[in-house]
Parts: structure tokens; sequence; C-alpha cells
């Protein structure tokens, strides 16, 4: 990520965390130094959480290529250890990708499966080392462009989501 990725994160959170302090809401910032990530979590937020925005990371390709849709909820900021992964086109609310991994190690034991028909064959796990997980996609076409929702369950914290908005170029 450049040095305008991380200024957009800034921009939007401190207005958040102007706005939760406002509302005397205890809130945690992590910023992942690697990634340029912004994860923003409460203690009793209730009704507050529906505020807080997920992490969010824009890729760009080009028609015709592979593209790896990073998920960078897979870090959480407790360490917590991540069993079930999955992959939503936005605005949906049913995956079409998961990797459940609530019966083995989840960096080593998972099993993938993709339910949309669309993405058969044309959607890879890659689960890279140091803890980086990314949904490589092929063959890509002008209509994959958009947002995509990763949601990472984990043994004993909330669930965390982020966001990777896919910009597609016509390569002619």
């Amino acid at each position: 990520m450049d040095a305008s990725g991380h200024w957009i994160n800034f921009l939007w959170t401190l207005p958040l965390l102007m706005m939760l302090f406002a509302l005397q809401v205890h809130a945690e910032v992590f910023i992942n130094t690697r990634s340029g990530g912004v994860v923003i979590t409460c203690r009793d937020c209730g009704k507050y959480n529906q505020i807080l925005p997920a992490v969010t990371s824009i890729e760009e390709t080009l028609v015709d290529r592979t593209v790896g849709l990073p998920c960078l909820a897979t870090e959480h900021p407790h360490h917590d250890t991540p069993v079930l992964l999955l992959f939503y086109r936005h605005q949906s609310n049913i995956p079409f990708f998961s990797y459940d991994a609530r019966n083995g190690d989840f960096w080593r034991g998972g099993t993938s499966k993709t339910r949309d028909a669309r993405y058969e064959g044309r959607v890879h796990l890659n689960l890279m080392q140091p803890r980086r997980v990314m949904l490589n996609m092929e063959h890509i076409s002008l209509t994959d462009a958009g947002d995509f929702t990763c949601r990472v369950d984990f043994l004993g914290s909330p669930s965390l989501t982020s966001i990777v908005k896919l910009v597609v170029y016509d390569s002619s």
C-alpha cells in the first residue's frame, strides 16, 4: 500500500475516534504497519458496534489477469486463532467462498468450498506466511469489479471483517 492509503485510513479513523470519545465509548485502535490496515475495536460498544468501519483495501488489475484479494481481518489485534473465513460479494448475505478450520489448524488443515458457479475453479485460498491470507481470483472480467467482504470468526473473540474494493481495467 502506498502512502496515500495510509492517509485514507487516517482520515476516516480520526473523525470516528472523536465521535466515540464524545459518546464516551472506550475504543482501541490497532494499526498494521505492514498492510496499512486499521482495526478499531471497543469494549461494551452495544449499539455503537454498527458504526465501526471494517479494514479496507483497494486492489487494481487488468481483464484476464489473476488478482489476490487480501483478507486483513485475519490479523486479530489480540492474536486469537481464526477458525472460519468467509468471502462475500458486497451486499450479499450468502458467502461465495468459505474456508473452515474448526476441526484443525487454520494455517494447515482447513477445507475450502466455492458456493457460486461464477467463481467455481477461479478462486483459490493462499495462506502465506507470516499469517497472511489472499483469495486468488483468476481470469478477471469487468463484471468482477466491486466490493468483496471477508469475515473471519475466531476461537474466542468476536468476528472481524475487512472490505476489498476490486478495480478492473479493460486492457484494450
